[in-house]
């Protein structure tokens, strides 16, 4: 679910805006700086996520048999 939510949110704010690429809307460069740290956020915990369990499996199994 997380998931799927970061990249809705990724590709809403990746899509060319119509009209003028070069200049942004005041609304999207508002939208992106305040949104740009929980964004970070979501993509740093969902890193976590997926790889802190499969490395700690990853070095228990090497400790056991190492």
């Amino acid at each position: 679910m997380l998931r799927a939510l970061l990249l809705v949110s990724l590709g809403l704010l990746m899509c060319p805006a119509a009209g003028d690429a070069q200049k942004a809307p005041a609304a999207a460069t508002t939208i992106v700086t305040t949104s740009a740290g929980p964004m970070f956020t979501v993509a740093r915990l969902l890193v976590e996520d997926t790889w802190t369990p499969l490395l700690d499996r990853r070095m228990k199994g090497r400790l056991r048999h190492g």
